[in-house]
């Protein structure tokens, strides 16, 4: 029943995994092409002017998403879970629609209080008209998952990203429209899958408002509405830091390392993705607390191995896509992939305090994170510029999952497999030292020492599995090549 389970969740991963990589890959498509039209400040100008869009989705949110999980499994029969969903969507809806309103109208007096140029406002209104429809979008992906749908989903994340993509391209590089020929190729192709994602999703609405039932869900997500914006703040404040002490040059600096360091991202949103209803749905099994510290160890093993990957070869991955003018964006992604793999851990760590319905702690221990981010920046940038952002991230996120470990323990305790993880945390950390560095004159044998460590830090993650996993994880690689033969003499 074990390995079941498990198996349900590495089919749902791989699929989200796969949807979620396949997306962002098509995103980084842009980063060659944008390196070379746009210089590091227009870079900085796009991604401060993105970021502070994103505000408005997390500051509408209000815990929103999480409540829908609960109590979509929770709801006795259809026509009530109907009736949460609806209640959810249009509620959130028109929140978000009312406050980028307010944001479009008030758009000039923003961008002079924040970057002091006006000229920005235009394209905060073009990016701030795209949110009511990303909402849409995200809502319906929402939907998608929780009904153990991947494949839909990922058609709707993968169209999404190409359509943007490709427009994108077409109005920068095609019609020379600059900023705004990326801004218009993302807002053209969210109102597209907007429409196509409530189609896909109609049959999930029943059309009736509940207020009663929208107050339960508020109840429950509210504690967990400041999550969004306190993890937004330790991920975005920097930049405006940045913004203050430095200059754009510097945040689309930046941004160029956080877009590389976020490969790390797909590996970590896919897997919380599939998570989320799994450990819900699990809850109530005898096993469910093995399953959870399992679950804990496969994630480390898979991202700190990932991360070793992206560490070591960070210089040459950044000089390939870029322009030599951001290569030094390369120093800010091993603490940028450390943050983020805490951020993950957040949800895998502290499920007992959801399933015990102490979310509260989450906010708390978030808020601590946020405001040490926001103390650590204005300490660490004058002095260290971006690479003071990355370990102010870092630390903001470290010192966050510490407090939530705690007070899990506390209330639902689980016995995380420790020695494990430390033997990997270890490893890990030696084989990125030494990776970084190595360097050869020639970049052949650069290449190759550092493909050694990884595959050294491989057989170590491998050595430290129990004989039953190893022996799953043989049976699963067979199948894999079993089937790629198969496939290929049917061909």
């Amino acid at each position: 029943m074990l390995y079941e389970k498990f198996k349900q969740l590495g089919k749902d991963s791989v699929i989200y995994t796969g949807g979620i990589i396949i997306s962002k890959i098509i995103g980084l498509v842009l980063i060659p092409i944008y390196t070379r039209v746009f210089n590091v400040k227009d870079y900085g100008v796009l991604d401060i002017i993105s970021i502070s869009a994103t505000m408005i989705v997390v500051i509408t949110e209000m815990g929103l998403a999480t409540a829908l999980s609960i109590f979509y499994f929770k709801a006795e029969n259809k026509t009530e879970r109907k009736t949460f969903i609806f209640s959810n969507f249009i509620f959130s809806f028109l929140a978000t629609t009312l406050l980028c309103g307010l944001v479009v109208i008030f758009s000039q007096s923003i961008v002079l209080a924040l970057f002091k140029n006006a000229g920005y406002a235009k394209y905060l209104i073009i990016a701030t008209l795209t949110i009511p429809f990303s909402i849409i979008v995200n809502f319906g992906c929402t939907l998608l998952r929780l009904s153990f749908k991947p494949i839909k989903y990922s058609y709707i994340i993968l169209g999404n990203s190409l359509i943007g993509v490709f427009l994108s391209i077409y109005f920068v590089v095609i019609k020379g429209m600059g900023l705004m020929g990326a801004l218009y190729g993302l807002l053209i192709a969210n109102i597209i899958f907007s429409i196509i994602a409530l189609y896909i999703n109609r049959n999930s609405f029943n059309w009736r408002f509940s207020l009663a039932k929208l107050k339960i869900m508020l109840k429950v997500g509210l504690p967990l509405a400041p999550l969004g914006l306190l993890s937004w703040a330790i991920d975005s404040s920097g930049r405006y830091f940045l913004a203050h002490f430095r200059t754009m040059s510097d945040i689309g600096l930046f941004s160029i390392g956080f877009k590389f360091a976020s490969v790390i991202v797909f590996i970590t949103a896919a897997f919380r993705l599939a998570i989320a209803p799994f450990q819900l749905s699990v809850a109530d099994k005898p096993q469910a607390k093995i399953i959870y510290a399992k679950t804990l160890t496969y994630y480390l093993s898979i991202t700190f191995l990932i991360a070793a990957g992206l560490c070591v070869f960070g210089k040459e991955i950044v000089s390939f896509f870029t322009t030599p003018e951001y290569t030094n964006s390369y120093k800010v992604i091993p603490p940028l992939i450390f943050g983020f793999i805490m951020n993950g851990l957040y949800q895998i760590v502290g499920i007992g305090l959801l399933i015990t319905k102490k979310t509260q702690y989450l906010t708390y221990a978030m808020a601590v994170g946020a405001g040490m981010s926001i103390l650590f920046n204005f300490l660490l940038v004058p002095r260290w510029n971006i690479l003071g952002v990355a370990i102010a991230n870092l630390l903001a996120y470290g010192l966050g999952l510490m407090l939530i470990y705690i007070w899990n323990q506390k209330f639902y305790h689980i016995n995380f497999e420790r020695k494990k993880i430390v033997k990997i945390f270890l490893a890990t950390i030696t084989i990125i030292i030494i990776g970084l560095l190595t360097n050869c004159q020639s970049l052949i044998l650069t290449l190759f020492i550092k493909s050694c460590l990884i595959i050294i830090l491989s057989l170590i993650i491998y050595a430290n599995l129990e004989p039953r996993e190893k022996e799953k994880l043989r049976f699963i690689f067979r199948n894999i090549i079993y089937k790629t033969r198969n496939k290929f003499r049917f061909n």
